[in-house]
């Protein structure tokens, strides 16, 4: 087992022991150069090391047809000694991402990228090699969007036993948060970070990251807000914003922990068996992508709902979700209703949830095609129970 797997389950365990703690001294991990080797090697396996950032360093700079193999591995070394150099003077400074557009799959719009730099993919990876096995510990079962070992399977997977005909779940919701990830205020993404990270090398580095600018064509835009989609680190930075959403989902309709908070527990339990004139919601989350499905009346749920929407969370963890409901029985459409979260940031008026409605099918047909989809794709279910260092071997 490398020294990197060691100190990544050590960072884990104690994540995972103690939900309060305020990690010091991770800093040096990045400067290690067995550290930025790995990193580096990442970067340069990803499918998108072809693309170039604003400086045209690809993986061809690093595997020159032209070159030999021993001219490639100094140059190599050469540019690992450098990024070494730096991060320990503490002089990395990053340089602006390329914005590129790609088409929006199911839309004629298009998707704006920011494509970083190899040393600044690389960094960025080292960023992610330590922050993935502290923040893998407080995040929820329900959120699946770029974590290691789940994909969106994991999302529907739920749905099969939910929907069924004896759950009682009826109301289904899908919907997204528009422009997510360049909307997140970079003020609140370093606030929420330091909720774990107290080392200030860490939350410098990353504000040099949110701070670096956008290349738009010639044209240099300071980047006041969001998290470039492209950059290696962004994904992960999201999940942590977006945590704050998890947890109030959590306070307010989550299951409570039997291990830790019992009497809690079986007072919810109770709740629930009461009959279907109890609301209960499960959410599921894949990035700004979310799912919910209800099981109760429909006035009980509106109830809730507005219960929730009318309590005072603050002016920084307001933002509104227009929602519109659905019953699968009978496909009728009952309107909507608003309800606030707490994102902070979020202003009242922008930034408006885009929902659409949902009919799912029957569960055995559901299940069927689960089962074929799975065998055509490989993939296997991962329990929310499993450890960070098991999803991350699968």
């Amino acid at each position: 087992m490398s020294d990197i797997i060691k100190a990544q389950q050590g960072l884990a365990r104690k994540a995972q022991a103690n939900k309060e703690h305020r990690f010091e001294d991770l800093y040096h991990l990045l400067c290690k150069r067995e550290w930025i080797e790995e990193a580096l090697r990442h970067v340069l396996n990803n499918d998108g090391s072809q693309t170039p950032g604003i400086d045209g360093m690809s993986w061809k700079t690093f595997n020159d047809a032209e070159k030999s193999d021993f001219e490639n591995e100094k140059f190599r070394q050469q540019f690992i000694d450098e990024l070494q150099a730096e991060l320990k003077a503490r002089t990395y400074q990053p340089l602006p991402v390329r914005r590129v557009e790609i088409p929006k799959p199911g839309t004629s719009k298009k998707r704006p990228l920011g494509i970083p730099t190899v040393k600044d993919r690389t960094v960025q990876m080292l960023l992610k090699m330590v922050l993935e096995p502290i923040w893998e510990a407080d995040f929820y079962y329900f959120s699946n969007g770029f974590r290691p070992g789940r994909c969106t399977m994991d999302c529907i997977q739920p749905l099969y036993k939910l929907c069924g005909t004896r759950t009682g779940y009826r109301w289904v919701i899908e919907g997204d948060i528009r422009a997510c990830f360049d909307k997140i205020p970079h003020e609140h993404l370093l606030n929420a970070v330091a909720r774990r990270i107290a080392d200030t090398g860490i939350l410098a580095l990353i504000r040099r990251f949110l701070k670096s600018g956008i290349m738009i064509e010639r044209t240099l835009v300071p980047s006041e807000e969001g998290t470039p989609q492209g950059g290696i680190a962004s994904p992960l930075l999201a999940n942590i914003y977006l945590h704050r959403f998890d947890e109030w989902y959590s306070h307010h309709y989550g299951v409570p922990d039997k291990q830790t908070d019992k009497r809690t527990y079986l007072a919810w339990q109770r709740r629930r068996f009461k009959g279907k004139d109890q609301a209960a919601v499960q959410m599921f989350r894949y990035a700004d992508d979310w799912i919910l499905v209800i099981r109760g009346t429909y006035a009980s749920h509106r109830e809730r709902l507005e219960a929730g929407a009318s309590e005072d969370q603050g002016d920084d963890h307001k933002e509104y979700h227009q929602r519109r409901l659905r019953n699968q029985d009978t496909g009728h459409q009952c309107g909507h209703s608003r309800m606030g979260h707490v994102l902070p940031g979020g202003q009242p008026d922008g930034n408006l949830s885009q929902t659409r409605l949902l009919r799912l099918a029957p569960a055995e047909e559901m299940a069927g095609k689960e089962v074929s989809h799975r065998a055509k794709r490989g993939q296997t279910t991962v329990h929310a129970t499993s450890t960070w260092a098991e999803r991350r071997q699968r």
